[in-house]
């Protein structure tokens, strides 16, 4: 990921936050579906990136 990065020549933080997966952004994709996110993200260094992660169980109406 971070060879991919450099050769897109955009920052990291320009990636983090502009780049969405699917409707989501790019750390929020990575938290939720990465095989290796603590790596990942610490390649996008999130401090300029917000994840808000929505348990969909737990806001599902109870039938």
């Amino acid at each position: 990921m971070h060879n991919k990065i450099i050769s897109s020549g955009y920052s990291k933080t320009y990636i983090a936050k502009n780049l969405q997966c699917n409707g989501e952004n790019i750390v929020s994709f990575i938290a939720q579906n990465g095989r290796n996110s603590e790596k990942m993200l610490k390649i996008l260094d999130r401090k300029g990136a917000n994840v808000s992660i929505t348990d969909l169980a737990m806001n599902s109406p109870k039938q």
